[in-house]
């Protein structure tokens, strides 16, 4: 099959369609500010063209070095972003620390024993796996000063998981615990029921230690 130096694009982009000619010398950066202009975009727009599967370059490199084979025109996804979003964006990761990226996650974890309240972390093979809180949702606000986060909730059940105390006990009895959660401070069934007979239920566990939820907040 013969390959043509000289060939169209199809822009997509929230719902419009726009045709572009471009050849094999066309580079990232003259693409998209063609795409710009086809699209009645600022030049302080971002764009991210995506292309079977893969983001096109930016730079000064052609993106169809190869040229195109085929007879019908080659098909671009195109998002944008106006530079005052990114900024804000980037702003409020900034200044609200609820806001993790994945790297900073990891890091997070990796360092969650050294950053553990007794200076130690849990047993390797004794422990409980994983840590559930509540969400805001079932709050039915946001967290305040009367509601704290459900992050706080998080940091407060790794504090329980690795006091010396429960890790000894975790330990002795060979226990391995596959979720410590939050009890739901408002829908929970078993708490209701505890309630109605005159009794406060701060805890319980589900299929004999498989499951531990207690009161939080």
């Amino acid at each position: 099959m013969d390959v043509m130096s000289s060939f169209e694009v199809q822009l997509l982009f929230k719902g419009q369609t726009e045709r572009l000619s471009i050849d094999s010398t066309t580079s990232g950066e003259q693409l998209h500010g063609q795409a710009q202009e086809a699209l009645g975009l600022g030049a302080d727009t971002v764009l991210k063209m995506i292309c079977k599967g893969k983001v096109l370059p930016q730079g000064a490199d052609p993106v169809f070095p190869a040229g195109h084979s085929g007879k019908k025109a080659v098909k671009i996804m195109v998002t944008a972003t106006s530079s005052e979003n990114i900024a804000a964006v980037q702003t409020a990761k900034t200044d609200d620390p609820t806001i993790r990226g994945f790297d900073q996650e990891t890091t997070a974890n990796r360092t969650e024993e050294d950053r553990s309240f007794w200076g130690m972390g849990q047993h390797r093979q004794y422990k409980f796996v994983r840590f559930e809180a509540c969400t805001r949702q079932s709050f039915g606000h946001r967290a305040g000063s009367a509601t704290p986060h459900d992050f706080e909730a998080s940091r407060l059940l790794k504090k329980l998981a690795t006091d010396p105390g429960v890790v000894a006990v975790m330990v002795e009895r060979e226990l391995v615990c596959t979720t410590l959660g939050e009890m739901d401070p408002i829908d929970d069934r078993l708490m209701q029921k505890k309630k109605e007979e005159g009794g406060c239920l701060l805890g319980y566990n589900t299929n004999r230690g498989f499951r531990v939820d207690i009161k939080l907040r």
